[in-house]
């Protein structure tokens, strides 16, 4: 399976395996025996393969099918949103628009519950 991840991930770059190979001082021949699954890249190269083609290294493994690997330091600055597996970056005003909208939905929900609660006195 990693074989043919990576060979997909370098075909989506639109490189060689001459010029992948370049980017991590590798033979061709390296690259063709890890997408013949040959050959297996260590726990770095494949940490390096992950980043450079952002994905996570399960995904590279076969054991994830969402490939998409950001590292979020904080998340109040991050723009990216996650929905059924699929990353889309907004806007500022997108993200203002869903904060405002998320506080709306939780203030209709607390005022659905509390009158739940005068129901049942």
């Amino acid at each position: 399976m990693f074989g043919q991840r990576i060979r997909e991930l370098r075909q989506q770059k639109d490189l060689t395996m001459k010029e992948l190979g370049k980017f991590f001082d590798l033979a061709e021949s390296t690259i063709s025996g890890y997408e013949n699954e040959a050959r297996k890249p260590d726990i770095y190269l494949l940490q390096k393969l992950a980043d450079f083609f952002n994905v996570s290294v399960d995904y590279i493994l076969g054991r994830s099918d969402i490939p998409f690997s950001k590292k979020v330091d904080n998340i109040e600055t991050s723009n990216s949103i996650i929905i059924n597996g699929v990353c889309s970056e907004l806007t500022k005003d997108e993200v203002s628009h869903i904060k405002d909208c998320l506080e709306m939905f939780r203030l209709l929900k607390a005022k659905r519950n509390s009158e739940k609660q005068w129901e049942i006195l």
